[in-house]
């Protein structure tokens, strides 16, 4: 297990500095997140600016909800999405063979290949 997760700290850490190579396109990605989580917000602002509940819910309960999406959506894409869009091109190119032929389980090599950050 703990060969496991060194080798999934290596492949974290070699994402992130590929993420980071590209500073611009890393902190653009970053903005568009955070305005697109504002934008959420201020949509929900301006419906409970007019009334007080929908149905039982309350602003501050769509804000938890919106919040905890985000957060979900955000982790699946960042660590499940990006590797399993990618089979089909590892298969394509036949790299999925090299990650096949790895000392370590194949499911294990293929979904941590690389990390959406």
């Amino acid at each position: 297990m703990r060969r496991y997760i060194e080798i999934y700290s290596i492949m974290l850490r070699n994402s992130l500095i590929r993420e980071m190579s590209f500073k611009a396109n890393f902190l653009l990605w970053m903005v568009v997140e955070i305005l697109w989580f504002c934008g959420q917000i201020v949509f929900f602002s301006i419906i409970f600016g007019n009334v007080d509940h929908i149905g039982d819910w309350t602003k501050w309960e769509v804000v938890l909800l919106v919040g905890t999406h985000q957060i979900i959506a955000q982790l699946f894409q960042a660590f499940f999405f990006v590797n399993v869009a990618n089979i089909p091109e590892l298969v394509r190119t036949g790299r999925l063979d090299s990650l096949l032929v790895l000392p370590i389980d194949s499911q294990f090599a293929v979904s941590t290949k690389q990390f959406a950050l």
